[in-house]
């Protein structure tokens, strides 16, 4: 007879107890393995930020000792796409601070002894991006190109980064959120402005009763809004990103503007375009509170309600801007040459746009949304020149508006209109100035002329809180 021993064939195994503390030790080696990699991986970005930052210290040096004053920008200082450099000099003294978005809310900055030391120069921004709820006595010149392509050559003509790269989007031809201008405007620290705009751009205007306010208040295009500002939201912390929705809506060619007999259904109200507004500005507290809401009317509005009957509310917006062009003779109603403070009514506080909407903006941050000069032709303001009645011989020894136009050149030509533009703009209070620099009713670009290729640069040269670039 065999005698069994108890237990010769019982399975051997794990308890459920043994299980549960392999898996836990395995969960904490994996974390200290992930945490540990982490922090190499940080390691090895920090040296890189700093080596690049003590990389372009020495390269101010050299300039300072080569030139006798150190440069005025640090264009030519970048050298990888992650890298921003914010930049102020004085003197014999410099401040560099480099941030990136590798690193986000870190940063290092060199002075002119050529220390790297941890956090951000005075007045810099931690996060290497333009905040425009908080730029002080500073303010931010960009513009509008034709393209990403057209950008770059922008900046190298002008010899300066573009501090608010502004974009277009529509609801039917370009819906989808302009990722590569996102993209664009991180690597340089600037803002990113996008004109959000409810209609079919290639449609006729009388032909899209889809995008009456009164429709999309209802929440007829909820799905494609929602959507779209989600991901305006998860891309948030790379770049500041300001929505102007539905702008200029004071005029009378847009869908949602109130303009009698334009479009081709029951005309909407000043109401209408607040309760839609104010539906919109839900749908962005939902899902995307860390994108700004523009509001952003014309100056002169060719419609039937001055732009504050559609002023939505202070708790609905975060931003104001006004719109306005010297259209010259491009336009079928032009007033013919303005000067900027005619198109903006800088010293109109009864009537003046800017007046206006500074009351309006009480503590809010505001600015210039789109804006351009068409071409000066000088022929206009000699004799027998289109103008010439208007304004006669005497245009050129123009001596009557210092410290703005102070010359002829200061307000007939197209560079020294958008020069004394950006100065008003400054002194009136704006925290931004954005160009529309591309060729599209005319041509409104100043890059084809020396003079028109330096205003930025010399609007900061009489004042350094004139920012063409966020370095």
């Amino acid at each position: 007879m065999v005698v069994m021993r108890k237990g010769m064939h019982e399975q051997s195994g794990f308890t459920i107890v043994e299980l549960l503390i392999v898996v836990v030790v395995i969960a904490i080696l994996a974390t200290i393995t992930i945490v540990a990699y982490n922090g190499i991986t940080t390691q090895a970005r920090e040296s890189t930020m700093k080596a690049e930052l003590g990389s372009a210290a020495k390269q101010l040096q050299l300039t300072k000792v080569d030139k006798g004053v150190y440069p005025e920008n640090t264009n030519s200082l970048v050298k990888s796409k992650s890298v921003v450099f914010q930049y102020d000099a004085t003197g014999n003294t410099f401040c560099l601070t480099a941030t990136s978005s590798a690193l986000p809310g870190k940063a290092f900055h060199v002075t002119h002894d050529g220390v790297v030391r941890q956090g951000a120069c005075s007045g810099h921004n931690e996060l290497g991006m333009i905040d425009v709820r908080a730029l002080g006595d500073k303010m931010v010149v960009g513009w509008a190109s034709h393209d990403l392509v057209t950008l770059a050559d922008d900046e190298s003509k002008f010899n300066s980064r573009n501090g608010m790269l502004s974009t277009y989007t529509d609801f039917v031809q370009s819906p989808d959120f302009p990722v590569s201008y996102l993209e664009a405007a991180e690597t340089r620290g600037a803002a990113l402005l996008i004109a959000l705009e409810p209609w079919d751009w290639d449609a006729p205007i009388n032909q899209q009763p889809s995008f009456a306010p009164r429709n999309i208040a209802a929440g007829a295009h909820d799905a494609h809004i929602t959507a779209w500002f989600q991901e305006a939201q998860s891309y948030a912390h790379r770049a500041q990103i300001i929505v102007r929705f539905a702008p200029e809506m004071n005029d009378s060619a847009r869908p949602w503007a109130s303009g009698i007999g334009t479009i081709g259904y029951s005309e909407s109200t000043p109401a209408e375009y607040i309760a839609m507004w104010r539906h919109v500005a839900a749908i962005r507290d939902s899902v995307a509170p860390g994108v700004l809401l523009m509001w952003n009317p014309l100056n002169y509005g060719a419609g039937p309600y001055p732009f504050e009957d559609f002023y939505p509310g202070d708790q609905y917006i975060d931003v104001l801007a006004l719109n306005g062009f010297n259209w010259s003779d491009q336009h079928p109603t032009s007033a013919g040459w303005q000067d900027s403070s005619a198109v903006f009514g800088f010293n109109d506080a009864a009537n003046g746009p800017v007046p206006r909407i500074k009351a309006l903006a009480g503590s809010k941050p505001w600015g210039i949304a789109e804006t351009a000069s068409a071409p000066d032709v000088p022929s206009f303001f000699q004799s027998g020149g289109k103008f010439h009645s208007s304004y006669g011989s005497w245009v050129f020894e123009w001596p009557e508006n210092p410290p703005y136009e102070q010359t002829a050149n200061d307000w007939i030509t197209q560079e020294g209109w958008t020069r004394m533009l950006i100065k008003r703009s400054y002194d009136a209070g704006a925290g931004f100035v954005s160009l529309f620099h591309t060729n599209k009713e005319t041509d409104w670009r100043l890059t084809d002329t020396a003079t028109g290729r330096a205003v930025i640069s010399s609007s900061r040269a009489w004042n350094a809180n004139i920012i063409g670039s966020p370095r």
